[in-house]
């Protein structure tokens, strides 16, 4: 420590010497706090004056020491200090808060200390000895050098009258290592903090004009500067959610289970992959969920499906034969990120919380749109083979990994879903490829439902995709020893489709 302090030559650096017999008595009173937004550290903090002296030269500071202050001598960094104070009378107490630029001390773990200091002629901190203080814990500083890279190519879409759209690129240090958080600003104002390199904020006024920007922080919240801001503008109030719902969605406190949806026109095509009373894999589907007005409500009838084993070959369409009714699903969607589903099967009603699954640096954005997605580089969304009607690939796309949701049936034309929940980026060739998987779970009412653990995965083979362009693509996929090639499409079944982009 006394290495950085030698070449930290222009901060200042002091010797904090424990306060004489005479002095001043002081109390803290309640927890003291700090933050530090990037250049700016705040700290806060109440005390009583528990002496029948007068003090008139108190000061509030901070300091950063290499041990945490016990009252000997120590040597730190003041990093700021509030200047002198008015009087504090006897039995008084006072609160302050400083705000302000402050002393960056040299790269390394240090220890933060808030201190109450009060003149008395001490030949060091100029005069003033620590009459009160409050060990804050460890911080690591990095030099300006090490911090994040202010985020670029920041954008935002309006969706309703009440949520804004954000997306911008990631940000890391000149060491290559990415943003642990990013803060979110609305007209200078913190409004939230996520991980991820997109943000949904919610809760705006209808009709008004905002100011966006972004900071990114490393593991220890030392931030960039803001990004350079975009003005976005909410809807009026009364008009309908521009919101499009496909990707996948699960509850992050049960995994093991999830729900895909397609969102074209008014119509929301759910798949739910679960598991039965017996914990065997498990798929229903709605494929006809119709929008409620113009709200962010979806409802419709909810199916059980039987078919052609997997390997059949030629593959049947199924009919209206193949399809038992069970019950009904209801989706809806609060705000483009999170929602409930409501859904019985054969009398068993299921309530969930559920939210879009994120495993990347962001979700994919999509949007409607009627125009040919043939040159669209993510490739989220419900695809099929259409001589092959009865069974389906969902794919979320983020970053360079696919989550392939396959949804088919066994050798005895049971319903048997199976995932590749990590088909990476190939880059010799261009295809996604990953394990593919056979699970087994708690059944899809119980409550609550246990994650799944390792033990409850089986690999039955591997899967492979390969896109010729954005609405073409080849499947090929083992289980057990049995590989199948299928030509595949995107599924369209309304005027206004999913464009999805990363």
């Amino acid at each position: 420590m006394f290495g950085k302090l030698a070449r930290f030559i222009f901060a200042v650096v002091v010797v904090c010497q424990g306060a004489p017999a005479a002095a001043t008595t002081l109390s803290i009173l309640g927890t003291p706090t700090y933050s530090i937004n990037g250049p700016i550290l705040t700290y806060s903090s109440q005390v009583q004056n528990t002496s029948n002296l007068i003090s008139g030269t108190l000061r509030l500071e901070m300091w950063a020491t290499e041990a945490p202050f016990t009252g000997a001598s120590v040597a730190g960094v003041q990093l700021s200090t509030s200047g002198i104070l008015t009087e504090l009378n006897a039995g008084f107490v006072r609160t302050w808060t400083q705000s302000g630029s402050f002393i960056q001390p040299p790269s390394g773990t240090w220890y933060l200390t808030l201190m109450w200091t009060e003149q008395d002629g001490a030949d060091s901190n100029q005069g003033y000895r620590p009459r009160v203080w409050r060990n804050l814990g460890s911080r690591v500083f990095q030099d300006s050098s090490q911090a994040m890279s202010v985020p670029s190519g920041l954008t935002g879409r309006t969706i309703s009258p009440t949520e804004i759209g954000l997306r911008w690129n990631k940000s890391t240090n000149v060491f290559g290592v990415p943003a642990a958080a990013y803060r979110i600003y609305e007209n200078g104002t913190l409004v939230g903090t996520v991980t991820s390199t997109s943000a949904t904020v919610f809760d705006r006024t209808a009709s008004r004009t905002n100011s966006y920007s972004v900071a990114a922080c490393d593991a220890q919240q030392l931030c960039s500067a803001q990004s350079a801001a975009v003005s976005l503008t909410t809807f009026a109030a009364g008009t309908p959610s521009v919101a499009n719902f496909t990707g996948l969605w699960w509850n992050s406190a049960e995994s093991g289970w999830g729900m895909n949806v397609s969102h074209q026109g008014n119509i929301a095509f759910a798949t739910i992959f679960t598991y039965d009373a017996s914990g065997e894999p498990m798929w229903l589907v709605m494929s006809n969920g119709a929008q409620q007005g113009t709200s962010t409500v979806y409802s419709g009838e909810l199916y059980l499906a039987r078919g052609p084993a997997f390997n059949a070959q030629p593959f049947t369409p199924i009919t209206a034969a193949n399809l038992r009714r069970v019950g009904t699903l209801t989706l809806n969607f609060g705000n483009s990120f999170s929602g409930t589903m409501i859904y019985d099967v054969d009398g068993v009603t299921v309530t969930k919380n559920i939210s879009r699954q994120l495993y990347g640096s962001r979700t994919a954005l999509c949007v409607a749109t009627t125009a040919s997605r043939a040159s669209l580089t993510n490739y989220q969304d419900l695809w099929w083979n259409p001589s092959e009607s009865g069974w389906g690939l969902n794919i979320t796309h983020q970053d360079d990994i696919l989550f392939a949701t396959l949804f088919t049936y066994d050798l005895t034309g049971k319903g048997m879903w199976l995932v590749m929940s990590n088909g990476s980026l190939q880059i010799s060739n261009g295809a996604y490829s990953g394990d593919l998987y056979r699970t087994r779970g708690s059944a899809f009412n119980a409550n609550p439902f246990i994650p799944l653990a390792a033990s409850d995965l089986t690999k039955v083979g591997t899967m492979q995709l390969r896109f010729s362009d954005g609405v073409n693509g080849t499947l090929t996929y083992s289980v057990n020893g049995i590989t199948v090639t299928k030509a595949i499409t995107r599924q369209t079944f309304a005027p206004s489709a999913a464009s999805c982009s990363s």
